[in-house]
């Protein structure tokens, strides 16, 4: 399931910012992106993350600033794309978006937040290198951000965290995780009509196929009966001359291996118990993919018992709606 969290703390008076995001998959998988190399605080934010969700892929991202400092124009200026680069010319224009939201198309961090004074640091800086290096500083907006955020960069992967960083940040991550469990149960919701639409288009194809199923003992009777006629007519005899008490009997023997009353009735059973699943507290996602599974091995059994052609196209219809339904709960919690 997926879900989206973020909380802004504040740890020795620098700001940060944690998004949590979580992308469907079967198992639990965390991935932990710190402005350092801290493996201890790596696994200290993963596990305090796989405590809170039973499946998903989750993406923990912790960066410098918290979006509430004094930005330039309350802006973030995104740095130059590819093949562009101080100085590269064009008409200097900038792309704004509100703080801490932009990223970059190939997944990359997010930049840093520049502030006002920040800015004219850079600007600064920049100014005087071109002086000594005898270039003319023609430089814009995206030039003076670039850089800055390079330096911003710079100097927290070369850094370790503050004092304090640990805690702060697992508390962050709570307040975080409480925003996407929010989307998530709203999505839950969604997936659950879903769900109970095709689970109702199932209990519809096995009502059809129980009444197929009642007609199959006679049907097959009166098949194996022609055939037998058909036979003995081609071979020069006569039409029923066959023992009619053995001919039942292979009747009889027919019918009960082709009988699937066993196989519906434990069908219906996962029917009722996938119901008090879905009306009972989560997590539901494993134990809905085990009964899918069930109700799959009921269907096949079904399907090599039955000798009637409308009992062979409900089969497959029925492992076309199970088929779905798996790949919507191997991703439900």
């Amino acid at each position: 399931m997926t879900g989206y969290g973020s909380a802004v703390f504040d740890v020795a008076g620098q700001a940060y910012t944690l998004e949590l995001r979580s992308l469907n998959s079967r198992h639990v998988d965390v991935r932990v992106r710190l402005p350092w190399q801290d493996s201890r605080l790596e696994s200290m934010l993963s596990a305090a993350a796989k405590s809170s969700v039973a499946r998903g892929r989750l993406e923990v991202v912790v960066r410098a600033g918290g979006g509430g400092e004094d930005q330039v124009g309350d802006t973030l200026v995104s740095s130059p794309g590819p093949g562009e680069g101080p100085g590269a010319g064009g008409d200097g224009a900038v792309e704004a978006e509100s703080a801490g939201a932009e990223r970059g198309q190939d997944g990359a961090e997010p930049l840093v937040g520049v502030t006002a004074d920040r800015f004219r640091r850079a600007h600064a800086d920049l100014v005087r290198l071109c002086a000594e290096l005898g270039m003319d500083a023609r430089l814009t907006p995206k030039d003076v951000v670039s850089y800055a955020t390079a330096m911003e960069r710079d100097l927290a992967t070369s850094g370790a965290a503050p004092p304090g960083f640990d805690v702060a940040a697992v508390a962050a991550l709570r307040e975080a995780h409480r925003g996407l469990l929010a989307m998530r149960r709203r999505e839950g919701k969604l997936m659950a009509m879903a769900i109970g639409e095709q689970m109702a288009e199932a209990a519809s194809m096995v009502t059809e196929l129980e009444r197929v199923a009642a007609q199959q003992p006679l049907a097959l009777g009166e098949k194996l009966r022609e055939r037998m006629d058909r036979l003995l007519e081609g071979l020069g005899g006569a039409p029923g001359g066959l023992d009619q008490a053995r001919l039942t009997a292979e009747i009889a023997l027919l019918v009960d291996r082709a009988d699937v009353t066993e196989e519906l009735v434990r069908l219906r059973a996962h029917f009722a118990h996938f119901a008090e699943i879905m009306a009972g507290h989560p997590p539901h996602g494993r134990k809905l993919d085990f009964l899918l599974q069930e109700m799959f091995r009921e269907v096949n059994t079904t399907g090599a018992k039955s000798h009637d052609s409308r009992s062979g196209k409900l089969v497959v219809d029925l492992k076309s709606v199970f088929e779905k339904l798996r790949e919507v709960v191997q991703n439900v919690e």
